[in-house]
């Protein structure tokens, strides 16, 4: 047995190592027992190697989706053909369920490649063919989401078309036949159109929120709301194709039938404004004038809404000169007068009810200035020529000498009348004279206004 003694170098070496295994516990990089769970939950939630900021994230969207450097590989156009062609023959074949399979499998495999565009309308035609229509709106929509220009497009258009048909009921858009002539601005903000009428009552179309289990050509929910989402991914995806204008025309006949005048007015507006060849060009401007008046809320609401429809029908009337509808436009145009009338009578009415008569004269004079030949006009000279007020202290309020003479710059005050005849004065001598009378009596004059209110010049 080796009893040598320990040399001083080697005790210096366990005196070391043993001070190690108690130190480096205490240092997580290096513990011989394994990493506290609790360091490992911070070390986590302070790690900023995720973190990217603006530039760094448009660097990262780039690389990711950068399908020109793609398409420079030869390989982009060529990977996935084999198959495809093996899926198509399937498809040819009408053995619907491989040929799904098959397609489902290539887009998920080649989903980086020119494969895929095939591919996805492939599959989209597959749906169509078999009538899972919600399956092939998602199909095309994913397509022209990832494939903006794909040559697929036209198709695309003409099969969200026809399913957005199917699932409103082939409605007719609606003519200005289906809109009924309003003697007055109430009648016309009040008037629908005749409300389009399907082959079979179903609940779950006319409750957006109730599920669909029985009809698998439908969605499960809000049939006409998807179908108006394929509507609007024509005009959006495919702009210059000929079924464009008439997605948006279908699209505001429907929310003119369902009483939505506001969304009805957005899209004849568009219409109007993108697709003046449109067959549906005219009736835009007549349909989208009348919407205008639908959504006029009254004298207490701006009045934006009758001006706009005064210059569509106006417009209208310069455009088609020769047009059936001349007559109707004409009555709508007065109808229209009749409701800008109202408006300035309605400040009249608030004014005299605030005793103030002068405020109240000012808009009687616009009434008769821009709209004279209207009901409100008689009224407004009436009321300019007796200026009715209950109370007398209010009539006395109404005389010309305290109107605010500043509003009208061409007019002088008017001075106070001269009545020699004792008829309405006092026998009492203490009683005050009444207004009319004067100390210093002067010729009487004629008055800067005739009595219908007009200015005299």
């Amino acid at each position: 047995m080796d009893r040598r003694p320990i040399s001083h170098s080697r005790l210096i070496f366990a005196l070391a190592f043993c001070a190690s295994l108690v130190i480096l516990p205490g240092c997580s990089s290096f513990s011989l027992f394994g990493r506290d769970p609790e360091d490992e939950r911070i070390e986590a939630m302070s790690d900023t190697s995720d973190v990217q900021g603006p530039l760094e994230r448009m660097i990262a969207w780039t690389k990711k989706t950068d399908h020109e450097e793609l398409r420079r590989d030869p390989r982009y156009y060529e990977l996935g053909r084999d198959e495809y062609k093996r899926a198509e023959q399937i498809y040819e074949k009408r053995d619907w369920e491989t040929a799904e399979d098959e397609l489902k499998r290539i887009v998920k495999k080649y989903e980086d490649y020119a494969v895929k565009e095939d591919a996805l309308f492939l599959l989209g035609e597959l749906y169509y063919q078999t009538k899972r229509y919600p399956e092939a709106t998602d199909a095309f929509a994913e397509l022209s989401n990832d494939f903006p220009s794909t040559r697929h497009q036209r198709k695309v258009s003409s099969r969200m078309f026809t399913i957005a048909g199917i699932w409103l009921d082939f409605p007719d858009v609606v003519s200005t036949t289906d809109i009924q002539l309003a003697s007055n601005l109430d009648k016309a903000t009040k008037m629908s159109v005749p409300e389009h009428k399907r082959d079979s009552w179903d609940p779950t179309l006319a409750v957006p929120f109730l599920p669909n289990f029985h009809d698998s050509t439908r969605p499960a929910f809000d049939t006409e709301g998807r179908a108006l989402e394929a509507l609007k991914s024509i005009w959006l995806n495919d702009p210059t194709s000929e079924l464009a204008d008439d997605a948006l025309m279908m699209t505001a006949s429907h929310y003119l039938r369902e009483g939505d005048s506001v969304r009805a007015d957005e899209y004849f507006a568009a219409l109007r404004q993108n697709y003046p060849d449109s067959p549906h060009f005219k009736d835009s401007f007549i349909l989208g004038s009348h919407v205008k008046l639908m959504s006029y809320e009254g004298t207490s609401y701006d009045g934006t809404r009758l001006e706009e429809s005064k210059q569509l029908k106006e417009s209208a009337l310069r455009m088609w000169p020769d047009s059936e509808l001349r007559g109707r436009l004409k009555k709508e145009l007065e109808v229209i007068e009749e409701a800008k009338a109202k408006r300035e009578w309605a400040r009249v009415e608030f004014y005299n009810k605030k005793n103030r008569p002068d405020s109240a004269a000012i808009y009687c004079r616009e009434i008769l200035r821009l709209y004279p030949d209207t009901k409100y006009a008689e009224s407004a000279r009436q009321f300019l020529a007796t200026n009715e007020i209950s109370s007398p202290e209010a009539k006395s309020k109404s005389s010309p000498r305290n109107w605010n003479w500043s509003l009208f710059p061409r007019l002088e005050k008017v001075p106070e009348e001269a009545d020699g005849s004792s008829e309405g004065s006092s026998s009492d001598e203490n009683s005050d004279p009444p207004p009319s009378a004067s100390p210093n009596p002067t010729p009487t004059q004629d008055r800067p206004y005739d009595e219908t209110g007009r200015v005299k010049l």
